[in-house]
């Protein structure tokens, strides 16, 4: 079904379903009044259960999402065969307050898929957002709300307006894409594995990291960090480094970094007395292989 709607292409409110195979596409607002259902491929209400196994939902416009919820809520599970696309939000889970219903949570699971968008749990803080998998263009958001030990892949390049931060364990494959600083902005610490209080365990795999003047890689909380099938290019490729002046929030002692089949290159273009080498320790009991 395509079509142009000022309402979801499909709403599922008050039931269980399973929608298997279908393929919805927004086109065009009529009158663009998001005070009533807002326009979506599909919209999930009235504390529905949603399996979505396969198919595409396909927004063409900004105004419009690939999948919302909203009025009490639903349960969405997203599987490997699905579609999402949107050029704003392929994912929006509103907040949920409607005068004829009672007020409840959306649980929005990502088990797998495609989606092309932003990934955006809103702002009604009972909403829970969870991802164990797909290939993601909104590398932020989809790292953001992984699951402990999810797979994120990238759907494409990516260029960042800050730093990637890891602070869970996880596997994220590049598909071979690049990360990189939105026009070419330095970021210091492209991906920035910061913020834990226990070890994480995290793979970088099949993925180029640009990081221009600064570093690719920084390992500032204790990490079992593989990097596997890489290239990383910076002022330094990899840098483990541990609470100091200049990184009074880095705590990467005690981090085993493993380096294999990749290709890691430093530029150290600072100038005389500040260069440094191609993977950089600074951190107590930090094992390189």
């Amino acid at each position: 079904i395509s079509e142009k709607s000022d309402l979801p292409c499909i709403e599922i409110s008050q039931m269980t379903a399973t929608l298997t195979d279908c393929n919805f596409q927004i086109n065009e607002i009529y009158n663009n009044d998001l005070a009533s259902a807002p326009p979506a491929a599909l919209a999930g209400a009235g504390n529905a259960v949603i399996n979505v196994k396969s198919g595409s939902y396909i927004s063409k416009i900004n105004d419009a999402r690939a999948i919302i919820s909203y009025t009490s809520g639903a349960t969405f599970t997203i599987g490997d065969g699905v579609t999402l696309t949107s050029p704003k939000d392929a994912v929006y889970l509103y907040d949920n307050s409607y005068d004829s219903y009672p007020k409840a949570s959306t649980k929005l699971t990502i088990n797998g898929g495609y989606i092309s968008g932003i990934v955006n749990a809103g702002t009604d803080n009972r909403n829970t957002l969870s991802i164990n998998g797909g290939s993601f263009t909104d590398l932020v958001n989809a790292t953001k709300y992984a699951a402990k030990g999810a797979t994120i892949k990238l759907a494409g390049n990516v260029e960042l307006d800050n730093s990637l931060t890891i602070d869970k364990s996880i596997i994220i494959d590049g598909n071979d894409n690049t990360i990189k600083g939105r026009n070419g902005k330095t970021i210091k610490g492209m991906v920035n594995l910061s913020s834990t209080k226990d070890s994480i365990d995290v793979t970088l795999k099949n993925i180029n990291v640009d990081g221009g003047t600064s570093y690719a890689v920084k390992v500032g909380t204790k990490a079992n960090l593989i990097i596997d099938g890489a290239t990383l290019t910076g002022w330094n490729a990899v840098y483990v480094s541990q609470a100091g002046q200049s990184n009074p929030e880095a705590h990467g002692d005690g981090s085993t970094v493993t380096i294999k089949n990749s290709e890691l290159s430093g530029e150290n273009t600072h100038g005389s007395g500040n260069d440094f080498g191609t993977v950089v320790v600074f951190a107590n009991s930090t094992k390189v292989d």
